[in-house]
């Protein structure tokens, strides 16, 4: 701005925040409160959630990871997450979908990623994606805001750079979309 340079950002991608449990766990919906609460240690057992009886086992990521960084900044919003048990702080996303997909207690955790870390980079037929507040993250969610926890990528370019434009321009096209 200072250099008189006006830049032009363009919505491109939408992502959501997701919690997954392994595809045997009955429960499909948490609420923002509820994940909140379990990350907070107050829920303890599924059976507290409408599952079955067992512990419920939180996986976090390392500090200063982008997951946990949107963990406690767009879920938790200040309310400080009760400390992970070493064994349930997962060191790569690939790691932490193959813990609750394939994990012996794979049944009893929750773990949080990127949708596109969970549905194309790191696959898991054992992996279920559940809803917030009733609202899963599918693309129409996303795109409308109407999933609590979606984060929108921007093309930002320099106004009046044709060329950036028309790339632009194709990338959000139907074409582009694809």
């Amino acid at each position: 701005e200072e250099a008189g340079v006006e830049l032009v950002y363009v919505p491109f991608c939408y992502d959501a925040f997701v919690f997954m449990v392994n595809d045997i766990n009955p429960v499909e919906n948490l609420s923002v409160q509820q994940i909140r609460e379990i990350y907070t240690g107050k829920y303890t057992s599924w059976a507290q959630l409408g599952g079955n009886p067992q512990t419920l086992y939180a996986y976090q990521r390392p500090h200063g990871s982008g997951s946990q960084t949107a963990m406690e900044n767009m879920v938790m919003q200040g309310v400080r997450l009760v400390g992970a048990e070493e064994n349930y702080i997962s060191d790569g996303m690939g790691d932490l979908v193959e813990q609750i997909g394939e994990y012996p207690n794979a049944i009893d955790s929750l773990g949080y990623s990127f949708l596109y870390y969970v549905t194309a980079l790191y696959t898991n037929d054992h992996i279920k994606v559940l809803s917030v507040d009733g609202v899963d993250p599918t693309p129409d969610h996303l795109r409308s805001g109407q999933y609590p926890y979606t984060v929108c990528y921007y093309a930002v370019y320099r106004e009046g750079d044709t060329n950036t434009e028309a790339f632009v321009n194709w990338l959000v096209s139907e074409e582009g979309q694809r």
